[in-house]
């Protein structure tokens, strides 16, 4: 007996709508329920930082920031930490902007992967954790989970600002 729809026996395309030629499942192709792969594994991050307290020290209780941003043939690696001028009597020395927001200052070493290396003065926002570095239009946050391409746990970010 002849069907008038191209002789596919199931909805369009040959196994569920939006199949990919006719392999099967409902609604996405390729065996698979609503949304295609079962097997996905989760995309690697492009960029990524991991916040840790400081533990012992001069230092002791400050965060230091590990940082990393891949671009498209170049490795950029942050090293961004507290130093000396940021501690007066055993205190961290708290730097507050006009409009009341408080920093601390950080220094940042940027290492990228072709061998150049550079030290930036940096502020470390005390409420956002935000660090922005403007002579690279970067912005660390601790905001952006994911892991990187080795497995790793990342727990922030880094971002290109436009400028």
């Amino acid at each position: 007996m002849y069907n008038s729809r191209n002789n596919n026996n199931n909805n369009y395309r040959g196994g569920g709508y939006g199949g990919n030629g006719g392999n099967g499942g409902n609604y996405g192709g390729n065996g698979g329920g609503y949304g295609g792969n079962r097997n996905q594994q989760q995309r690697s991050k492009k960029s990524g930082a991991t916040y840790s307290k400081i533990k012992q020290g001069q230092f002791e209780g400050l965060m230091i920031v590990n940082a990393w941003l891949k671009m498209k043939d170049i490795l950029l690696t942050l090293k961004i930490a507290p130093y000396n001028k940021s501690i007066k009597s055993g205190k961290a020395d708290v730097v507050e902007s006009q409009s009341g927001k408080k920093y601390l200052k950080y220094i940042c070493e940027a290492v990228y992967s072709n061998g150049n290396h550079r030290l930036i003065p940096v502020l470390y926002s005390v409420e956002t954790r935000k660090i922005a570095i403007s002579e690279l239009n970067l912005l660390v946050t601790p905001n952006g989970a994911g892991v990187t391409s080795s497995g790793k746990k990342v727990t922030g970010s880094v971002v290109r600002l436009n400028g």
